[in-house]
């Protein structure tokens, strides 16, 4: 029964992913996805970030996502689903990570985390946005990697992979959404004030110098 309760989460994402191709939309791109759609076209990554300067707006911050779509473009294509499912991976990594986060570092109770995957599979703010060629689906997979990352570091988990978590995703959450550099000032302070800190550990040296670097390197941008 445990062992059921356990991966209830887990097939309740796996039937989500699973109908994706059924429940994203083909309809023509309005006037914001079309303008990453037309990054897609770029021959080279050289042009795509031409293509961003020459725009001089807003779509400068989130370069990541952008890269991502025209990486994508090139190994599936240009459709309009196409453009739209490659959302998909982001909305499921940050499903997997919450439930993860749910569950708790030291198993949590299932149910928790089986309620948690219903309610962020049928929430229409989710399907709305996962379907817009838009980074959206990006910035709620990053974000939930850097909140899950940090909320197991302050609740003491010493696994390594956790401190990463964070970092890579504090860091690339930077890269897509000038909003993003306030959820890395935040983790940057959190991480740094973080209870049984060991500053001289070398491996979170590097995790410091990694975030700082990033980050910095983003607002710069």
């Amino acid at each position: 029964m445990k062992r059921s309760s356990a991966s209830a989460p887990w097939l309740v994402i796996l039937t989500w992913f699973s109908l994706s191709p059924f429940w994203i939309q083909q309809e023509s791109l309005w006037i914001d996805e079309a303008g990453s759609a037309v990054k897609t076209l770029a021959s080279t990554p050289a042009g795509v970030w031409q293509e961003l300067l020459d725009e001089k707006n807003s779509n400068l911050h989130l370069p990541v996502y952008h890269y991502y779509l025209w990486a994508c473009s090139k190994l599936l294509g240009h459709s309009e689903f196409v453009l739209r499912w490659c959302n998909v991976p982001w909305a499921l990594l940050g499903f997997v990570f919450l439930v993860l986060g749910a569950r708790g570092s030291g198993g949590g109770d299932p149910s928790q985390a089986t309620w948690l995957a219903l309610f962020l599979v049928t929430s229409p703010f989710l399907f709305y946005y996962t379907n817009e060629v838009r980074p959206y689906a990006m910035q709620f997979g990053l974000a939930a990697v850097a909140f899950t990352g940090m909320m197991h570091i302050l609740a003491g988990n010493r696994n390594s992979f956790w401190p990463w978590s964070m970092a890579w995703g504090t860091t690339l959450l930077a890269w897509t959404t000038v909003y993003g550099l306030a959820w890395w000032l935040i983790n940057l302070c959190l991480w740094f004030c973080r209870p049984g800190r060991d500053a001289k550990e070398p491996k979170k040296k590097i995790i410091s110098g990694f975030m700082l670097v990033g980050g910095t390197s983003a607002f710069v941008v």
